[in-house]
């Protein structure tokens, strides 16, 4: 049965007059009721847990990036002499994940391993080695794949994209309404005249929110910018050196194709300008212009 209430919900969004806890209400509805578009999931839990998260798409994206970064910076002071016989035990977790990002035709020129046969030579690893007290030793040899494989993946840049775009976001969140009864298909492109208004929504929702990557540790997600002045929210986490034990780095979560110039009003355009980390919590908000502005 359709429900009456989020169905009018849904119209003043068709009809242009809705007013942002339209969609706050929504996702927090669709939550449990996604029919599997993950995107709807996971904002509806940022809209109910706005502080801190620990599971969901953001949460593994921000966890994986996170742990390959640190993963970098292992290597880095090492000098890239890794000792088989007495390194970190996430070493073989960590070459496993970076398998994931590595370019397959990047894996196989320097390889001459396809993905499949490498995340199959990559899981033959541990057994080469013996675990103990979180510390790997090397107690078999390795053949020529497993060691032209291990030499690589000690060495490899990785990219990871994204947890989810703007595009993702509003193609399962139109699905998601019509597959609970509260939007007809001829209805679609009137929707679509929300999407940055969606999108914007999104980032308000995500701003400020923790996420628990591992450890203990903690990615703080804030709204930014990327490439041509793009909106995007950023996650920020302690990335430590033995030079630079504060050092913090961050990277992309949820990406957008919104111009900050277009969709911002001027406080927030400056704010993101100079120093978008220091925009205060619960400062932000969507006005009925569908912009973003700061109280």
């Amino acid at each position: 049965m359709v429900d009456a209430v989020l169905r009018r919900r849904v119209e003043r969004l068709l009809h242009g007059d809705f007013i942002p806890e339209d969609f706050t209400t929504l996702f927090l509805s669709l939550r449990f009721q996604s029919n599997g578009m993950q995107t709807v999931s996971e904002l509806g839990n940022f809209v109910a847990h706005p502080d801190e998260r620990e599971r969901g798409i953001s949460t593994d994206m921000a966890k994986t990036f996170f742990r390959l970064l640190r993963f970098q910076t292992f290597i880095y002071d090492t000098g890239g002499n890794i000792n088989l016989s007495d390194m970190p035990v996430d070493v073989l977790m960590y070459m496993q994940e970076t398998i994931k990002t590595i370019d397959n035709k990047l894996l196989w020129k320097r390889t001459r391993l396809k993905q499949k046969e490498a995340k199959r030579v990559a899981e033959c690893l541990p057994a080469k080695f013996s675990i103990a007290n979180k510390r790997a030793s090397q107690i078999k040899r390795l053949d020529t794949k497993e060691t032209v494989l291990m030499h690589y993946l000690l060495t490899a840049p990785f990219t990871i994209a994204p947890a989810f775009d703007d595009v993702r976001l509003f193609n399962e969140f139109a699905h998601a309404l019509i597959k609970n009864g509260l939007l007809n298909t001829i209805e679609l492109d009137a929707l679509r005249r929300k999407s940055p208004a969606l999108s914007l929504f999104a980032m308000i929702k995500m701003h400020r929110c923790n996420i628990i990557i591992e450890d203990g540790d903690k990615a703080d997600l804030s709204i930014g910018v990327q490439g041509e002045y793009m909106l995007c929210v950023n996650a920020r986490a302690r990335t430590p050196t033995k030079m630079i034990p504060n050092l913090y780095m961050e990277a992309p979560i949820f990406k957008t194709y919104l111009s900050a110039e277009m969709w911002c009003e001027d406080r927030v355009l400056q704010a993101l300008k100079t120093n978008p980390s220091q925009i205060p919590e619960m400062s932000l908000e969507l006005t009925r212009l569908e912009k973003l502005s700061m109280i």
